[in-house]
């Protein structure tokens, strides 16, 4: 029964990605069942989404305000002035803002 279950939960998943793909793809409007997702299922359905915005970064619009913040970082870091942290201490410092709320 569990490898029966398992074997229709990964149909429906690849079903639901291949509707996430053709909607991307083909601009098709689908309705996802998003209600009856698993979270691994929703996660999967993100990251296919983002994989294909990641394909041409051209078409993603940036606001102005993102592209004058990261010139002024740009800039910065070309004058030596930013400081940088390792990704380990930038997460602890993370996690520990999160705690503190």
């Amino acid at each position: 029964m569990g490898g029966e279950y398992k074997s229709r939960r990964v149909e429906s998943q690849k079903v639901i990605l291949r509707f996430v793909s053709d909607w991307l793809n083909y601009g098709m409007t689908v309705d996802i069942p998003v209600e009856q997702m698993s979270v691994e299922e929703k996660l999967r359905a993100m990251e296919l989404l983002w994989e294909n915005l990641r394909q041409d970064e051209r078409d993603v619009p940036v606001p102005q305000w993102h592209r004058d913040l990261l010139d002024e970082r740009d800039k910065l870091a070309a004058e030596g002035k930013a400081h940088f942290e390792d990704w380990e201490t930038a997460k602890a410092w993370i996690a520990d803002k999160i705690r503190e709320n």
